[in-house]
């Protein structure tokens, strides 16, 4: 009412356009040549609004065939090696839609093939009876993905609006229910009344000479297809691939700013022109209303459990951390704890891969929800997500896995040739080599943080054998070495008996201390590192910083990287000069090391646009330490921060989940936000200028620039000459 009740109601309203087809009669065709090499067959059937009776089913359906592991496409069309990959998709729309089954053809494979892989798995769907089980999961698929796409209340409010413009809000509520009430016959009737070839169209990207595909038609006996006018209606968000993340929760806290008590320095203000004083909510001190929403406790075996509680909707993510990561390698065993989390992930000794995999899938579970353990700089960590009604089960595989993982080997040379790709793919990249650059040239070289080498990191981890990751497991993974955070549709008494059932009789282990964190004495500021012939150059700027998230400086220090990149007006990397191009999209981010943080502000570009971007950002920074921030500014900046922070920390499950951890890692508390926030609102602009002076000064700071040999010589010549010469 307060902002939209004043509002005046239209003098007219806008007549409903609905645009009529006539109904089809018979199959259709359409034929798309192209110069490419890949064959798509589309196989488009006409079907029901989400209002009809039938919708819920035909959702259904689609998981049905669409299941990652055990769906019948896969069976019927991938796995005999006919398409590389085949989907269904039925459209949910106010108005009479498609129900879609798109194939991307092996190479050598007709259209022919695979439309009658196509008419074959519709035909078996036609005239055999769907076992319970298969139903079961198909129900259970589709209820998770629907459910999925509400985590945080921003998606929940777009998921209402988006049924209340299809039928009305109420119904995306009852949504699940319809979805759960889904039969076998219900499943074999819509198959019969809509997948009829009389019902569809049939499009063919033809990279081929042929011109037009052949059909086989499906078994006799079904029924004719519905005489429904569709009417065209616009695309889905499902289609369009929408994903909305962040809110800010109003019950959590209340933050009020202004600057009326910062100290003035003495700044000129030519930096940037002035700013509207920013909206004063009220005296510059944060209001924090205790909820009591992250709960933290230990269970007696050292399992340390953090709840977040959000009943938004039936879903739970789990998040663990096992202090076992890369800095507990033993010495001269490189890559061990990457070589452990690989083969936690192959199962454990009550039950194999596949059968956990198949299990999950039984659950609803996607692909990308499944348990998943992954080596971290600190921690293994492991991740999942299930609806809530599942998640004492999951736990039981989490645990499982955690205290008896199945250590064959047979396994061995598997978990060591994905954990050798990973390397190559993802850390053998021209960034991620200047990232190690940078912590080899802050850090010293006994120091556990300080990275390794690739090429004998790969050699250690191939010449490891089953009974180092054997010892490793038993003496670092650990429950007292163990943290796990559920959040979502659970109390934390839930979560404690579930866990205390599943993990509770973990026997405890010796506990090993987290080794710290030791910086250079011989300081490197500037290194350039030869790429070959990339066109791509990677440059990043690094500086330690002695603090912590529970510290104040944190809030200084979040201020300071706001005025360089964060804040989307202000920010220094954000202005342009009259007539300058656009400056290269830089980044900024904090990242733990052993109770320190080392600041980074990094970005990729094309070896012609480096030598200004390297000039340009380098400039910015300098004068942003010479001039530092007006109070107008700073004013600003901790109105963004006060909303962004909550935002981009409290928006989704996945969010909380990954702040939570970080918080507890670096400083052992599980909720820093409400420190976060005041240490943001109490900075003064004395405090954080002093900051960007110690901080931030980039001719302090480490450098390291990769690129071609020329694109290097280009920087040097026209950014550090004649200052430096050489590295």
């Amino acid at each position: 009412k307060r902002y939209f009740a004043d509002i005046s109601k239209g003098q007219s309203s806008i007549a409903p356009v609905a645009v009529v087809e006539s109904s089809q009669k018979g199959e259709r065709h359409v034929v798309v040549k192209y110069a490419g090499r890949q064959e798509v067959v589309q196989v488009a059937y006409h079907a029901p609004a989400i209002t009809d009776g039938d919708a819920p089913a035909m959702a259904v359906l689609e998981k049905l065939l669409n299941v990652s592991y055990s769906g019948r496409l896969k069976a019927k069309l991938v796995l005999p090696k006919i398409c590389m990959s085949a989907s269904a998709a039925f459209e949910a729309k106010k108005d009479p839609g498609l129900f879609t089954i798109t194939c991307s053809a092996v190479p050598g494979v007709g259209e022919t093939q695979v439309l009658e892989a196509v008419d074959g798995t519709i035909n078996q769907l036609r005239a055999q009876a769907l076992a319970d089980s298969e139903v079961r999961r198909a129900r259970n698929q589709a209820e998770f993905a629907y459910v999925s796409e509400q985590d945080g209340p921003y998606k929940i409010a777009f998921n209402l609006g988006y049924f209340d413009t299809l039928t009305d809000w109420q119904a995306a509520h009852t949504w699940t229910e319809r979805l759960r009430s889904v039969t076998a016959s219900d499943l074999q009737r819509v198959t019969k009344r809509y997948l009829n070839p009389d019902n569809r169209v049939i499009g063919w990207l033809s990279a081929s000479s042929q011109t037009k595909p052949s059909t086989t038609k499906p078994a006799p006996g079904g029924e004719s297809p519905p005489v429904k006018e569709a009417p065209k209606a616009p695309h889905t968000r499902q289609a369009m691939g929408v994903s909305m993340t962040g809110y800010k929760a109003d019950e959590l806290l209340a933050v009020t700013v202004s600057a009326a008590d910062d100290v003035q320095t003495n700044v000129p203000t030519t930096v940037v022109p002035s700013l509207p004083p920013a909206p004063k909510i009220g005296h510059e001190k944060a209001v924090l209303v205790e909820t009591k929403r992250i709960h933290q406790r230990v269970l007696k075996n050292g399992v340390t459990v953090i709840v977040f509680e959000s009943h938004l909707s039936p879903m739970v993510e789990v998040l663990g951390a096992v202090r076992a990561g890369d800095v507990f390698d033993p010495v001269g065993k490189k890559g061990m704890s990457a070589l452990t989390a690989a083969y936690l992930n192959c199962g454990s000794a009550k039950r194999s891969r596949s059968q956990q995999t198949l299990l999950q899938e039984d659950w609803g579970l996607s692909p990308q929800a499944m348990l998943k353990f992954d080596s971290g700089r600190d921690v293994i960590t492991f991740r999942t997500r299930c609806l809530a009604r599942d998640l004492s089960n999951q736990l039981s595989v989490v645990a499982e896995v955690l205290a008896t993982p199945v250590l064959q080997e047979a396994d061995i040379d598997k978990a060591k040739q994905e954990v050798v790709a990973f390397i190559k793919h993802q850390e053998d990249t021209v960034p991620m080599r200047v990232h190690r650059a940078v912590l080899r040239k802050l850090l010293s070289s006994s120091c556990a943080y300080y990275p390794d080498d690739l090429i004998e990191r790969v050699k250690s981890i191939m010449s490891l054998k089953i009974s180092d990751v054997k010892s490793f497991h038993s003496q670092y993974v650990a429950p007292n070495a163990t943290t796990v955070i559920l959040a979502g549709d659970i109390t934390v008494d839930e979560a404690m008996l579930m866990l205390e059932s599943s993990v509770g009789a973990w026997p405890t282990k010796a506990n090993h201390l987290r080794p710290t964190m030791q910086a250079t004495s011989r300081r490197v500021f500037r290194t350039f590192i030869p790429t070959g012939a990339s066109s791509e150059v990677a440059v990043c700027l690094g500086q330690l910083v002695d603090a912590q998230r529970n510290h104040p400086e944190y809030g200084q220090l979040l201020v300071a990287d706001c005025a360089v990149s964060g804040h989307p007006m202000i920010a220094r990397l954000k202005q342009h000069s009259e007539g300058e191009t656009s400056l290269v999209d830089w980044r900024t981010r904090f990242e733990s090391l052993g109770g320190a943080l080392v600041w980074l502000l990094s970005s990729s570009m094309s070896a012609e646009e480096a030598p200004q971007a390297v000039s340009s950002i380098l400039a910015e920074v300098k004068k942003l330490v010479k001039l530092g921030l007006r109070s107008d500014e700073l004013s600003e900046i901790k109105r963004y921060l006060v909303g962004a922070i909550p935002v981009r920390t409290m928006g989704t499950l996945t969010a909380v989940c990954d702040g939570v951890l970080e918080s507890h890692l670096q400083c052992g508390e599980a909720d820093c936000l409400a420190r976060t926030l005041s240490a943001v609102v109490s900075t003064s602009t004395e405090s954080v200028n002093k900051i960007i002076r110690t901080t931030l000064k980039p001719d302090q700071a480490t450098l390291v620039i990769a690129g071609s040999a020329k694109a290097i010589k280009s920087i040097r010549e026209k950014v550090f000459t004649p200052q430096v010469s050489g590295n």
